[in-house]
């Protein structure tokens, strides 16, 4: 129950969040106000430059399905009246901000053709008569720099032999967003949302005529977002593999349109592709898309695969990111992702999750293990709930996670305000398999308890081992008043996995669409299979199911240690697996889940 007090701090604090909203819309006016004066006052263009080419493939059926009046993003499908997706309210921030972007004109140039380029111009020539002088989330920086490179980028689809009153209002309205964008780049904290607004600053330098003085300014600002953006091995400070992808895919996409000007590529924006492109390489997922780690999303319609050959660079990627606090461990047909990294603060934590030495298994081209995805594509509620430990495969301490959310239950982009400080990131790889280590102390203050999880991979990829250890250190201060505290290891299945559960408990059967089937095995608690869900991309949850271990801490050290090990590879179905045959499947012995010794300390 909560108390007075509570109830006053709360009403306080939904008072603050009332006027702040205020002031966001007294600032938005003003803004407003001054775009229509940077309209007025400014040099107006009338050509681009240059024509640029896009390095994203687009999408016919979605173009054709916006002609026909319906916008889908973030797992939202809107039908518009008349094809006019700026007339009506939202369903989401995430949707807006995707419409106002612009980044789906990249389907319209797929097509083509007088039709295509029709229903382009028409859906333009509303958003002018509807958005252009103001719109709370369409004038944000790093939306606004993203609809100005897309509108140069796209411009002689938008503008090539079009009536004139339309080309001149989009020629003198993108003068307006851009001259405007100068201004309020520096309001956008973000960092990787700061680089897309410098992006979009310095393409328009690049492409509209009299305006070549923003190029400088946009590479000036481009670079010293990059140094906020990124850590020193390439990986983004919000450790989120699908802002790695993005912001990669747009600095691929200026050098192109920097090659196309003739113009010089800056010593930053090399060094950037250089650094990012392996560190997006041990973001990969066996099916080729990215780790569900930190919002990312599976991405696996073949945008890693064009991306990452569009940036030239053939650097292999690292087994272990010690800034970014990622290792990836691949040994035959098996590849494993390991989160040992600190969770980040401040505004880049926006969209951070809570999943501290989570781990996702792929075998093949299939996921097997995952972490359960984003819902920040949906209500505040699912969104938190994707961020926590829980929908994560790692440990999870009396149903709490290592980190903590700014307070606001309704509210999105929650940042995190505490979580684990101390890192442990260790990883040796020899002839005969892969070992790496991460430990932190998120739990520390709290339950008296640091997390440590060990893992070691066969060299033929067959055999996967690993523990889980709460270690209680030689300090009073942190110990617990609790005697035992509840823990339960999770490990998320992919909703292509069957699983079975043995009679007894003793182990657990995995049959992959491939043909692969693996055994899971643990010892020191007790094995579950229950209901989970997979958001891999922005859609709606889809059931799966996860493997749970449960199990207690006590006294100075608890340990449960666990196994996955290929039983049959491919060829027979999985319904053939039979592991009456295997007895090694049932085998509970501490020797039978044992790790190699450990090539360093832990």
């Amino acid at each position: 129950m909560s108390s007075p007090n509570d109830k006053s701090a709360r009403a306080s604090g939904a008072v603050a969040r009332r006027l702040a909203r205020g002031f966001d819309g007294a600032r938005g006016w003003w803004r407003g106000v001054s775009a229509r004066r940077l309209a007025e006052n400014g040099p107006l263009p009338d050509h681009f430059l240059h024509r640029f080419e896009p390095i994203r493939a687009g999408w016919p059926e979605r173009a054709e399905r916006m002609a026909e009046g319906i916008f889908h993003a973030e797992g939202v499908s809107v039908k518009a009246l008349d094809a006019d997706p700026w007339a009506q309210s939202p369903p989401g921030e995430l949707w807006a901000e995707a419409l106002h972007g612009f980044g789906w004109l990249n389907d319209f140039r797929a097509v083509d053709g007088a039709p295509a380029r029709a229903a382009a111009r028409r859906i333009v020539e509303t958003w002018l008569q509807r958005a252009s002088s103001w719109d709370a989330v369409g004038w944000r920086p790093a939306v606004l720099g993203d609809r100005v490179a897309s509108w140069i980028l796209h411009g002689a689809l938008l503008t090539e032999n079009a009536e004139m009153v339309y080309r001149s209002a989009v020629f003198r309205n993108l003068a307006a967003q851009a001259r405007f964008l100068r201004r309020a780049l520096r309001d956008e904290r973000v960092p990787a949302r700061r680089v897309r607004a410098a992006i979009g600053l310095a393409t328009a330098g690049l492409g509209l005529e009299s305006h070549g003085e923003l190029y400088a300014d946009g590479l000036a600002h481009l670079e010293e977002a990059l140094d906020l953006a990124l850590l020193p091995d390439g990986g983004p400070v919000s450790r989120n593999p699908g802002e790695a992808l993005d912001l990669l895919e747009k600095l691929i996409q200026l050098r192109a349109n920097l090659l196309t000007a003739r113009r010089e590529i800056p010593p930053a924006l090399v060094d950037a592709i250089q650094r990012m492109t392996p560190i997006l390489r041990l973001y990969r997922q066996a099916d080729g898309g990215l780790g569900l780690f930190n919002g990312a999303r599976e991405e696996s319609d073949g945008r890693m695969d064009r991306v990452l050959a569009a940036s030239g660079v053939n650097s292999p990627a690292p087994p272990r990111a010690i800034e970014s606090g990622f290792q990836r461990l691949a040994r035959g047909r098996t590849a494993i992702l390991f989160d040992t990294g600190a969770p980040p603060r401040g505004p880049a934590s926006a969209e951070a999750h809570g999943g501290t030495l989570a781990i996702e298994i792929g075998v093949g081209r299939r996921r097997m293990v995952v972490n359960c995805g984003s819902g920040a594509h949906m209500d505040p509620q699912w969104d938190i709930a994707c961020r926590g430990a829980a929908a994560h495969s790692t440990l999870c301490l009396d149903e709490a996670s290592p980190v903590t959310f700014s307070p606001g239950e309704n509210e999105h982009k929650r940042l995190i305000v505490s979580g684990p400080s101390r890192m442990e990131n260790e990883r040796r790889d020899e002839s005969e398999g892969s070992w790496a280590l991460g430990g932190h102390d998120g739990y520390l203050d709290r339950f008296g308890y640091l997390h440590y999880r060990r893992l070691f991979l066969a060299a033929d990829g067959a055999d996967l081992r690993g523990e889980d250890t709460l270690l209680r250190p030689d300090d009073s201060r942190h110990v617990s008043r609790r005697e035992k505290i509840p823990f339960v290891i999770r490990f998320h299945l992919h909703p292509e996995v069957e699983s079975e559960l043995d009679p007894e408990r003793r182990f657990a059967l995995l049959a992959l669409p491939s043909g692969d089937a693996w055994v899971m095995r643990q010892l020191g608690g007790r094995l579950e299979i229950e209901d989970s869900v997979y958001i891999g991309r922005a859609a709606a949850p889809r059931p799966t199911r996860q493997i749970a271990v449960y199990a207690e801490a006590r006294g100075p050290s608890s340990q449960v240690k666990w196994s996955f090990r290929r039983a049959l590879e491919g060829g027979a179905s999985p319904r053939d697996f039979t592991p009456v045959d295997m007895r090694w499947a049932a085998d509970p012995s501490e020797e039978a889940l044992a790790l190699p010794p450990p090539p360093f300390r832990g």
